[in-house]
């Protein structure tokens, strides 16, 4: 019964370690993500305030890069 015990627990273990790991990587691409995030609503504002409307389109093709980069290097 000991046994039985023991092959248990490390059966737990070992998934719960997966289960760990899992969670680990998708705070990995979540941090990433909300890089990303924070970067494409500041650049556009700075590029606003220094270029005008034109910074603001440029700022936004540069959120929008930055954000299909995250989602593409995430994969």
């Amino acid at each position: 019964m000991n046994e039985e015990k023991r092959k248990r627990l490390i059966e737990m273990g070992e998934k719960m370690q997966d289960t760990g790991s899992k969670m680990q990587e998708t705070g990995d691409k979540m941090s990433a993500l909300g890089c990303s995030m924070t970067l494409g609503i500041t650049i556009p504002i700075i590029l606003t305030i220094f270029l005008g409307p034109i910074g603001f389109v440029i700022g936004l093709i540069l959120f929008v890069a930055m954000i299909a980069g995250a989602f593409n290097k995430n994969k």
